[in-house]
C-alpha cells in the first residue's frame, strides 16, 4: 500500500496530465462537428 501512495505521489503530475488530455479530447469531439465527422469517418474506415 506504501510503495502504491509512493507511486501515485511521485508521477501525479503525469496522472493530471493525462486526465486534462483526456478531458480535452472528449470537449474536442463533442463540440466540433468537423473533427467528429473526421473521427468517425476513420474509425469507420479501420473497422471495415
Amino acid at each position: 500500500m506504501r510503495n502504491l501512495l509512493n507511486f501515485l505521489i511521485k508521477y501525479n503530475y503525469w496522472f493530471l496530465f493525462l486526465l486534462l488530455e483526456v478531458a480535452s479530447f472528449i470537449l474536442l469531439f463533442r463540440f466540433n462537428h468537423y473533427q467528429q465527422s473526421v473521427y468517425f469517418t476513420s474509425a469507420n474506415g479501420v473497422a471495415g
